[in-house]
């Protein structure tokens, strides 16, 4: 194991002892993830000049991390503590998903995410297994486990997964067009027209990363497939010779021109 993944591990070990035998730690990565907005507040101001490396990011857990937490080094399920004495137990009994090795990136007051990264080949594109643990009574004890895709999270609105509309020409000097977005979260089937908005757009030389939120509807919301809503993107500057991405998801996946 490189010298930089052994440092990382025995800092993760330190954590954790300080979690069980302290109590609670006070940590950046419990930020809850798309809480509800009424419908009448204003669309929240997106964060100027930011890059990817800035956004916050999640994957099948409330809990956030950020993009440099999956360049962590792999192995945490051989660290000696109680939370991966735990986490081995459940590989044990296949009660997450089996093969390959776990990273820890996140760490709350009381929680813990585990994530598996993709392997190459994988079916399914590019998804994670998660395992989260809960520091309670004095033990660590499974709270949820799956496939997950990492996605950017934003306070108060959800996402939505946008393709070109059709018969559109996109060239170098397009400066506004046409989406079809698909709201991610569970919204009992109804359309998102009305509440779409941009959650975030970068400019890089190479590419724009286009990250559209969807304002969520109020009260319990069955999960069944949604319509597509309609939203007309505008840019600050020509698209020019770049690619646009759909930075719904990590990593942001191209839609053209």
């Amino acid at each position: 194991m490189a010298m930089r993944a052994v440092v990382l591990l025995v800092l993760f070990s330190s954590a954790l002892i300080g979690c069980s035998r302290a109590g609670p730690v006070e940590s950046a990565t419990d930020t809850p993830i798309a809480s509800p907005r009424a419908s009448e507040e204003p669309w929240p101001s997106a964060p100027p000049e930011v890059g990817l490396d800035d956004l916050a990011y999640a994957c099948g857990s409330p809990l956030t991390f950020p993009l440099a937490a999956l360049d962590e080094p792999l192995g945490a399920e051989t660290v000696d503590h109680p939370a991966v004495e735990a986490l081995r137990g459940l590989i044990e009994l296949e009660s997450v998903p089996q093969g390959g090795s776990w990273q820890l990136v996140a760490l709350s007051a009381n929680r813990i995410l585990f994530l598996r990264p993709p392997a190459d080949g994988d079916p399914g594109g590019p998804y994670y297994a998660s395992a989260e643990l809960e520091y309670r009574d004095s033990a660590w004890h499974f709270v949820r486990s799956g496939g997950c895709s990492v996605e950017p999270v934003f306070r108060g609105i959800g996402l939505g997964a946008w393709e070109i509309a059709p018969d559109q020409v996109i060239g170098p000097q397009t400066i506004a067009f046409d989406a079809l977005v698909t709201e991610q979260s569970c919204a009992s089937g109804q359309n998102s027209d009305g509440r779409i908005g941009v959650a975030e757009i970068i400019y890089g030389d190479t590419n724009i990363v286009i990250i559209l939120g969807v304002r969520p509807m109020s009260g319990a919301q069955t999960c069944q497939g949604n319509p597509t809503g309609h939203f007309t993107i505008e840019l600050e500057e020509p698209i020019g010779g770049r690619t646009l991405l759909d930075g719904s998801v990590y990593p942001p996946e191209a839609r053209g021109p």
